[in-house]
C-alpha cells in the first residue's frame, strides 16, 4: 500500500494501472470482481491511479461501488476507526468534501492520529485526500494532527531527556 501511494505521488500511475490490468489486480482490487469492504483504501488508490492515466469512467465506477459499501456499513451502525479514514479518501475523490472532512473529524475524535495501517507521515500527503487541500475543514483537521504530533514529540523528548 505504501509503495503504491508513493508511486502515485511520484507520478507513476501508469505502472499502477498496468498492474491493475493483470489477473491479480492491484492491492486486492481486480477487474470484474466485487469490491470488499476491507479494500476501500485500496479502491481509492486504484481509482486515483486510473484517473491519472485518463481512465476516469472506470475510476468513477469503482468509487461508486466503494461508496455503496460505505453507506451500507454506516447504516448498520458504528464502524471501525480505520473505516472512517478509508471513507474519507473515497469521498474526497468523489468530490464529497464535506462528507470526507466529517469522516476525518470523527476519526480524530475517536482517537485516530493518522497512524493506522500503512499511512504516510502526513495526512496531507495521502493521495486520496489531495482533492481536500485548501479546504478550510480539512486544513483544520490537518492542524489538529500536527498539534497532536508536536505534543507527542515534546512528551517523548521530555521522558527521554532529549533536547529538541
Amino acid at each position: 500500500m505504501i509503495a503504491a501511494k508513493l508511486m502515485l505521488r511520484a507520478g507513476r500511475a501508469r505502472e499502477l494501472a498496468a498492474t491493475f490490468d493483470t489477473p491479480t489486480g492491484l492491492l486486492g482490487v481486480r477487474h470484474g470482481q466485487a469490491l470488499g469492504t476491507c479494500y476501500l483504501q485500496s479502491a481509492a488508490i486504484v481509482a486515483a491511479a486510473l484517473r491519472d492515466v485518463g481512465r476516469r469512467p472506470e475510476a468513477d465506477a469503482l468509487l461508486r461501488e466503494a461508496d455503496g459499501l460505505i453507506r451500507r456499513a454506516y447504516a448498520r451502525g458504528r464502524v471501525p476507526l480505520w473505516f472512517e479514514d478509508d471513507a474519507a479518501g473515497v469521498w474526497a475523490l468523489q468530490g464529497k468534501r464535506a462528507a470526507a472532512v466529517a469522516a476525518l473529524e470523527r476519526a480524530l475524535r475517536r482517537g485516530s492520529v493518522h497512524a493506522t495501517r500503512t499511512d504516510l507521515l502526513k495526512l496531507e500527503d495521502e493521495p486520496a485526500l489531495l482533492p481536500l487541500r485548501g479546504d478550510p475543514g480539512f486544513e483544520a483537521v490537518r492542524s489538529k494532527y500536527e498539534a497532536h504530533f508536536a505534543r507527542e514529540r515534546q512528551e517523548t523528548a521530555r521522558v527521554l531527556k532529549i533536547a529538541v
